[in-house]
């Protein structure tokens, strides 16, 4: 983390503070879950070893069920992390919102665009106070951006189903974070999160030397 030393880097410092910690969490993960899982295993297989013949086939099979679940449990973590940054950056994008609307004086907010998305909400809003918001439709940044948005929806509306000839279906198969079998379902890894978070990031700064633009004319 590089801590700005001029006060008008700041602003934008303390915009994306809070990504790095998310990076630091991203790599703690995997050997967290994996120590926790070993732990678990070691109780099972204690319990086994020394439990009455007419129960340790069940305990050993217990066991077993612990030793496969390492992937999954890897995927539920990685899922509610990618929710929590997408969070982490809609609560910044409404920060400068905040800021856009006291720097104008505007007589409303974000909220009285809705009912839209918060991303399409967030564009026309600083587009209407002046903001040369980065992102027109046809952006490859802007498409990634509401990309992960559908992702976010999909985990968290539906559990991340997908659907056949789906756009968020072939987004995800791209991505490869899509499992297999016949209802095929959103798997997040620790690549796209990591890319996620870096994505997500950028942009936010890209929105704020944007509004920055605006408060030097």
């Amino acid at each position: 983390m590089v801590i700005p030393l001029n006060w008008w880097d700041f602003g934008e410092f303390r915009l994306i503070y809070g990504f790095d910690a998310y990076r630091e969490l991203l790599l703690l993960l995997d050997p967290q879950l994996r120590l926790v899982l070993q732990e678990r295993q070691e109780k099972w297989r204690e319990a086994a070893s020394s439990a009455e013949e007419a129960v340790r086939g069940e305990l050993y099979s217990i066991l077993y069920e612990e030793e496969e679940r390492e992937e999954e449990l890897k995927s539920i973590l990685f899922n509610s992390f990618f929710a929590a940054s997408f969070a982490l950056f809609e609560h910044k994008l409404r920060t400068i919102c905040e800021e856009a609307k006291t720097f104008t004086g505007s007589p409303f907010s974000i909220d009285d665009i809705r009912p839209s998305s918060l991303l399409d909400s967030t564009k026309k809003y600083l587009t209407r106070l002046g903001v040369d918001f980065p992102a027109q439709d046809q952006d490859s940044d802007w498409q990634e951006i509401k990309d992960y948005a559908g992702v976010r929806n999909r985990l968290m509306h539906e559990g991340g189903r997908l659907r056949d000839r789906d756009s968020l279906t072939a987004y995800a198969v791209r991505k490869q974070i899509v499992s297999g079998g016949n209802e095929p379902e959103l798997v997040l890894t620790r690549s796209f999160c990591e890319e996620a978070v870096d994505n997500l990031e950028n942009f936010l700064r890209r929105v704020y030397r944007a509004f920055d633009a605006l408060k030097q004319k």
